[in-house]
């Protein structure tokens, strides 16, 4: 699952979102491009979290199900595990 939160959406904000998915039992990877931050969330380190309900949860844009993410710079899909990588 892709998280992609709001710009208005501060890190104290995104590690309170972190931290209850974190004790849900998921694995969480943040990353901060462009003054936006991006979670991938995971059940374990192979797969990833297609039936964890953000709603209601402040600053989220979007949740993307599955484990691929459009990166703009390189301008094709790649999969979050290597997104995070990065």
């Amino acid at each position: 699952m892709i998280v992609y939160m709001e710009k208005r959406a501060n890190r104290i904000a995104v590690e309170h979102i972190a931290s209850v998915l974190r004790a849900r039992g998921l694995k969480v990877f943040l990353k901060n491009g462009d003054g936006t931050f991006t979670l991938a969330v995971f059940q374990s380190e192979e797969d990833h979290a297609d039936y964890f309900s953000t709603e209601g949860l402040y600053g989220i844009k979007r949740t993307e199900y599955g484990n691929k993410l459009f990166v703009e710079k390189r301008q094709e899909f790649v999969s979050a595990e290597e997104y995070f990588r990065e």
